[in-house]
């Protein structure tokens, strides 16, 4: 019993926030490692491109995305990610070109758009080394979170904080720096 009283006592010495904090904040060199790690992973999607169509169809799909991807803060952005998302179904930069999309759009079309980066293009990468599945989740905890459902935002934030923490955004900040705040 007295076991359970000393235990007890432990306990509830230790902050309630002390378990959401999440990982601690990378190091310099964990940070630095983790962003090689990402370009380096963003590399190999785009080998697998390259092997998965012929030299021809590879120029023409990275053509077409640029051309698409050039258009992202022009008023026919959408328009010019759903030309090329008709014309090509599978390829690295696909699941780029719908992760845009996703961003250009609102509302249920936005959500379905994220979770389909989710579920599919999970693991595209953009040239930076910005993971589409990472990015689409960070995307999709805040448009959770803006719309009030915070139990599935709260989840997908944990997923963020643990197994997408050293993903990077567009600008190369890592994921558990945008949900931690620092």
């Amino acid at each position: 019993m007295h076991f359970l009283s000393v235990l007890l006592i432990a306990l509830a010495a230790v902050p309630l926030h002390a378990a959401d904090k999440g990982p601690p904040k990378p190091t310099p060199a964990k940070r630095e490692k983790a962003l090689r790690d990402n370009d380096r992973a963003a590399k190999e999607a785009m080998a697998r491109d390259a092997k998965l169509f012929n030299a021809r169809q590879f120029r023409e799909l990275e053509d077409d995305y640029q051309t698409a991807s050039a258009r992202y803060r022009e008023a026919d952005a959408k328009t010019a990610l759903e030309t090329f998302l008709k014309k090509w179904t599978k390829g690295n930069r696909v699941g780029c070109a719908t992760l845009y999309l996703a961003q250009k759009s609102n509302g249920d079309e936005r959500e379905k758009l994220l979770r389909e980066c989710i579920e599919k293009h999970g693991g595209c990468y953009y040239l930076n080394g910005a993971q589409v599945g990472g990015l689409a989740r960070l995307y999709l905890w805040d448009t959770l979170k803006s719309s009030g459902r915070t139990e599935e935002a709260d989840k997908l934030l944990g997923e963020l904080k643990t197994k997408f923490a050293l993903c990077n955004d567009h600008s190369g900040r890592l994921i558990i720096e945008i949900v931690t705040g620092e």
